[in-house]
C-alpha cells in the first residue's frame, strides 16, 4: 500500500508476487550479493528484511522502476482494490473451523421461530467442544449469580441439535464481545464493564398503566383487556419458573390454579418448557402474530406501528393542514398551463381574509350578503378586536345588517385593526399546487384559479405533468390557498408556472407536453376543423 501511495505500481506488483515461504534473496537475480537467511528467523522478520532490501534497490534506481510521484491512476486504483479484496477474503472473511480461544469446533447456530436457539451437533469433536464451552458457560453463570443450580442450565439434546438457554447465549455473546471486538471501546463510548450486546436481551418487562388497557364492555358484560390477560399469564409463568429453580412447592391460593408438574420430565426440561412459554408471551407483546400459541393477546407493538393504520402513518404523519384541499387530478387540454380548475365545493370552503376599506367595501358587502352557500360569498367576518362572526346560511337579515356595518367602527378600547371578510376563492386567485413527494422546486408551483361547477376533481394542462411527475391514473394533488398578500405576490412573481420552465438541477427544460402527439392529433382531426395554409 505504501508503494501504491507513492505511485510505484511495479514495486507494488513485485511485492505482491513475493513468495513468503521462501528464504531466497531478491537481490540474487539483480546481481546483488546473496544473503543467506537462517531458517530459525521468524517469517515476519524475513519479510521485513526482503522488503527493505527491495526498497533500497528501487531508491538506487538499479531496477529501472519509476514512480508517478504519488499521482493516482486507474491502474493504481484497480491494484489497490484488488489487494484490499484479496486481504479481506484471506484473513477477514475466512470461515474458521475451530475457535482459537476454546478450541471448540464451529457449529451452526440459528433461531427457530423466534422462540429458541438451536445449535447443530454433527460430529464427536463438535460434541466434545460444545461440552467444554457449555461447562465454561455454566461455571460463569453460577459465579455471576445468574443461575444458582448449574443442572438447570442443561439444554435439550436431541442428537442432531441442542437447545441453548438464553442465559448461556448471553454469556457466550459477552465473551465474544470481550475477545473479538475490543475496538468497540475505541469507536463507541461504552462502559468497559458492560457488554453492548445486552440491549438484545430483555431483563425487565414494562407493564403499561391500566389507563391504556381499560375494561372491555360487550353485551352488557365486562371483560378484561387482552393486554391485562397477557400480563397475568406472564406473571404466572415467571412465578412457576422461580418455583422450579428454587425447588419450592407452590402454595394453593383461593381462585388460583396451580400447574401440576409432569413427573416424567426432569427439572431442566420443566424449566425449559416454562421459559419457552414465557418467551412466547413476551413475543406476543412485541408481535401478536408470533405469539398466537400463547393465546389471544390483542395487538402487539408491531401491529400498533406498522402499515397505514399504524401510529406513525395514520396519527403522526397524517397532519391536518388548514386552507388546503386534496383530490384526484384529471387532464384538460383547454386549460392554460398556469391555471388550475378547482371544484365549486372547494371554492366555497377555502377563504381569504381581505381587509375592508372604502375601495372594496361594495364588493365585500356583496360577498357577505351572498353568504357561505352561494359562490363568491363569504363565511366569516373578523371584527377589530379579533372576534370572529359566522355568517349563517339561513339568516339573510343578519347578513344584510353585517354588510351595512362593515365600515362602522366598534366602541371598544385599545388598538383596532380593520375588519376582515373571509371571502371565497375567486377566479384568478393565486393558489399553490403540490404533488407529493416533493422532489424538487417545481413540485410546488403557483396557479391561477378557475372555478368549475359540477366537478369533483382538479383539472390542469398536460404541459405541467412532467414538473409534478404526475399522470392521470388516480394521482392526487394538494392545493394550498395563501393567506396574505405577500404570499400571493411571491406566488405571482416567483413560483408561477411561467417562471419554472427550466429545472434548477441542470438548467434543462422541464415544462412541455408529453402527450402532445395524441392531443394534437385529436384537435387536428376533430369534425369541422379546417386549418389555414400558414
Amino acid at each position: 500500500m505504501e508503494a501504491l501511495n507513492q505511485g510505484n505500481l511495479c514495486l507494488a506488483v513485485e511485492i505482491g508476487k513475493m513468495n513468503l515461504t521462501a528464504g531466497e534473496d531478491l537481490g540474487q537475480e539483480d546481481g546483488e550479493k546473496n544473503v543467506k537467511l537462517d531458517s530459525h528467523i521468524p517469517l515476519s522478520a524475513r519479510l521485513e528484511y526482503r522488503l527493505n532490501e527491495l526498497q533500497n534497490l528501487v531508491k538506487k534506481g538499479e531496477l529501472g522502476w519509476n514512480s508517478n510521484d504519488g499521482e493516482a491512476t486507474r491502474n493504481i486504483a484497480a491494484v489497490r482494490r484488488k489487494i484490499l479484496k484479496d486481504f479481506c477474503n484471506t484473513f477477514l472473511y475466512r470461515r474458521e473451523t475451530v475457535c482459537p480461544h476454546c478450541l471448540a469446533a464451529q457449529t451452526a447456530v440459528r433461531a427457530e421461530g423466534r422462540r429458541v436457539i438451536l445449535m447443530s451437533i454433527k460430529s464427536r469433536s463438535a460434541k466434545a467442544g460444545s461440552r467444554r464451552s457449555e461447562a465454561n458457560s455454566k461455571e460463569s453463570a453460577a459465579s455471576a449469580g445468574i443461575c444458582h443450580d448449574p443442572h438447570l442450565m442443561d439444554g435439550m439434546d436431541c442428537g442432531v441439535c441442542k437447545l441453548i438457554f438464553v442465559v448461556c447465549g448471553r454469556l457466550a455473546l459477552t465473551k465474544c464481545c470481550q475477545l473479538f471486538f475490543p475496538m468497540f471501546q475505541r469507536v463507541v463510548d461504552v462502559n468497559p464493564k458492560l457488554c453492548p450486546l445486552d440491549i438484545l436481551f430483555v431483563r425487565h418487562v414494562l407493564v403499561m398503566p391500566p389507563k391504556f388497557r381499560p375494561v372491555v364492555e360487550m353485551v352488557g358484560r365486562k371483560f378484561e383487556n387482552a393486554k391485562t390477560t397477557l400480563f397475568k399469564r406472564l406473571l404466572e409463568r415467571s412465578e412457576a419458573f422461580q418455583n422450579l429453580v428454587n425447588n419450592v412447592v407452590p402454595v394453593k391460593k383461593k381462585g388460583k390454579r396451580i400447574p401440576t408438574r409432569n413427573t416424567s420430565r426432569s427439572r431442566g426440561e420443566d424449566c425449559y418448557q416454562e421459559l419457552m412459554a414465557f418467551q412466547l408471551g413476551l413475543n406476543a407483546l412485541f408481535d401478536a402474530d408470533t405469539g398466537r400459541l400463547f393465546g389471544p393477546g390483542g395487538y402487539g407493538l408491531r401491529q400498533i406501528l406498522e402499515k397505514k393504520e399504524g401510529l406513525f402513518r395514520k396519527n403522526m404523519m397524517g397532519k391536518r393542514v388548514n386552507f388546503a384541499a386534496r383530490t384526484v387530478i384529471t387532464p384538460d387540454p383547454y386549460m392554460d398551463i398556469d391555471f388550475v380548475g378547482i371544484p365549486e365545493i372547494f371554492a366555497k370552503k377555502l377563504t381569504f381574509p381581505e381587509g375592508v376599506f372604502t375601495g372594496n367595501v361594495d364588493e365585500l358587502s356583496t360577498a357577505v350578503r351572498n353568504g357561505p352557500d352561494e359562490l363568491l360569498g363569504a363565511n366569516f367576518v373578523c371584527n377589530e378586536d379579533g372576534s370572529k362572526q359566522f355568517l349563517g346560511a339561513k339568516n339573510k337579515a343578519e347578513r344584510m345588517g353585517v354588510a351595512k356595518r362593515l365600515l362602522q367602527k366598534s366602541n371598544g378600547q385599545g388598538f383596532k385593526s380593520a375588519k376582515l371578510v373571509c371571502r371565497h376563492v375567486r377566479p384568478g386567485d393565486i393558489v399553490m399546487l403540490n404533488r407529493q413527494p416533493t422532489l424538487h422546486k417545481p413540485s410546488i408551483m403557483a396557479h391561477k384559479v378557475r372555478v368549475l361547477k359540477n366537478q369533483r376533481t382538479f383539472r390542469l394542462n398536460y404541459a405541467t405533468c412532467k414538473t409534478y411527475n404526475a399522470d392521470f391514473d388516480g394521482d392526487e394533488m394538494n392545493v394550498h390557498f395563501p393567506q396574505n398578500h405577500i404570499a400571493r405576490a411571491e406566488g405571482t412573481e416567483i413560483a408561477t408556472v411561467s417562471r419554472q420552465y427550466l429545472v434548477p438541477k441542470d438548467g434543462k427544460p422541464i415544462c412541455g407536453l408529453i402527450q402532445d402527439h395524441v392531443v394534437s392529433g385529436f384537435l387536428l382531426t376533430v369534425r369541422d376543423r379546417f386549418c389555414p395554409g400558414d
